[in-house]
């Protein structure tokens, strides 16, 4: 009869202590039902995840998110997201050149995704940028600058590659002017995650058969100014490496970009500037 009583109570007892550990640490348990791996989450903690320093990525703003931004105090940008998978950015630059006329450029980037597949983004885009400048400094009165381009994303929000191929068309002053083959613009960029506030960015164009147009003039014997053009043909490499910090809604990038010139006729020529980004997504 004992026997039986202490088999009849052990598992009333085990049962009872469960649920008294249940109620008085009830959070242990619930963590382990909800927990999910933040990485493989299709949305970005990155507020700027179509974008990488200068240059973007295959991924779309989102539909309804509006972003606005500030490069280097001088160029402000806004970026909306018409559809899941179409995006919309303008910017615009005013700068006063050396001789005091302004110079004004205008760019404007849509951009479509055509391809996603669990963390791989495939999009067109085709970024216009419009100048203004002086003509007889500039060799040109305006120019048109049409970049369509294939951009390809994979990763996830903790590390990511683009890489993006496209055929600049130029035209200057009304003119379309010829494009060799050899004239692409190549795009390969990365991003690390470093904390969860802070990214490691890199970002590189490679622009095979650029051409470099000078704009060369003199005095003649009787006193009138001759003009003349001449076109070079050489390897153009930007590459812009920096950080970005980065919360809920707000981001700031801080880099360098190295714009260098392969040139074969001509000594190669390094130029370094800073590249300071902010930006805010609604």
């Amino acid at each position: 009869m004992l026997n039986v009583f202490r088999t009849s109570v052990y598992p009333v007892l085990l049962a009872a202590l469960m649920t008294l550990a249940t109620i008085g640490h009830p959070e242990p348990i619930a963590a382990q039902s909800t927990s999910v791996n933040t990485d493989t989450l299709d949305a970005s903690d990155d507020p700027q995840v179509n974008r990488n320093f200068l240059r973007p990525t295959a991924r779309p703003i989102g539909d309804g998110d509006v972003y606005v931004s500030l490069t280097n105090l001088l160029f402000p940008q806004v970026g909306v997201g018409l559809t899941d998978d179409a995006s919309l950015e303008i910017g615009a630059f005013a700068a006063p050149s050396e001789d005091f006329y302004p110079d004004l450029a205008i760019q404007i980037r849509p951009s479509l995704r055509i391809h996603r597949q669990q963390s791989v983004d495939v999009s067109l885009d085709a970024t216009a940028v419009i100048t203004k400048s002086d003509a007889f400094f500039g060799g040109h009165d305006w120019s048109l600058e049409m970049h369509p381009r294939l951009l390809l994303t994979t990763g996830s929000d903790r590390a990511s590659l683009t890489a993006g191929l496209g055929v600049p068309l130029i035209a200057e002053g009304g003119e379309v002017n010829s494009i060799t083959t050899s004239y692409l613009d190549i795009l390969a960029a990365g991003q690390v995650r470093l904390f969860p506030w802070m990214k490691l960015i890199t970002e590189t164009n490679i622009l095979p058969g650029y051409r470099e147009r000078f704009l060369l003039f003199g005095f003649t014997s009787s006193g009138r100014v001759q003009t003349a053009t001449f076109e070079n043909e050489t390897t153009r490499v930007l590459t812009t490496n920096g950080f970005r910090f980065y919360g809920d809604r707000f981001s700031a990038d801080v880099a360098v970009e190295a714009d260098v010139f392969f040139n074969p006729v001509l000594e190669e020529d390094l130029s370094l500037a800073p590249v300071l980004r902010f930006a805010y997504r609604f």
